[in-house]
């Protein structure tokens, strides 16, 4: 049943990220996804219902898709998130994607802003510092409560 909500989840996720990208062929939109729904939950061996408990799922492995790292969001953006995404799917039955789209371009300008904080403390002076220990495994780590926890992870 995980890899049915991942590829949901991915479907979701594309709509929003690949579809910018998308030239003159199919376009995926805010508009196909119920439709996508729709058959997912058809086909699918065991969840034949998007309730709430498929809601949460689909939730959990948008945010994993979203910040892979834990590296966009604190912890506190990503409990709203977490509510907001989950309070939208009643809206892409509307063809409103609103929040999706607002939570993409938040994800998108702090990648900008996380290039630009990497680029500048790796600048002419940097020198590494090897009492400095590092945890790259975003599950053991988990999001950093501040901004300020935030920029200093990415550096």
């Amino acid at each position: 049943m995980l890899k049915q909500i991942r590829f949901l989840t991915i479907v979701i996720f594309s709509t929003f990220t690949l579809s910018t990208f998308a030239g003159n062929g199919l376009k995926l939109s805010c508009q196909t996804l119920p439709e996508l729904f729709r058959a997912y939950l058809h086909r699918h061996y065991s969840s034949k219902k998007f309730d709430d408990e498929l809601k949460k799922k689909v939730v959990e492995q948008y945010i994993k898709l979203l910040d892979p790292y834990k590296s966009l969001f604190i912890e506190s953006e990503i409990a709203t998130i977490k509510t907001d995404i989950f309070k939208s799917f009643e809206g892409m039955s509307r063809n409103d994607c609103t929040t999706l789209l607002k939570l993409n371009e938040t994800a998108t300008q702090r990648a900008i802003d996380t290039q630009k904080i990497v680029k500048e403390f790796l600048g002419p002076n940097y020198k590494i510092d090897e009492a400095t220990e590092l945890q790259f495994d975003p599950e053991k780590r988990g999001f950093q409560k501040t901004a300020e926890g935030r920029t200093d992870l990415i550096k």
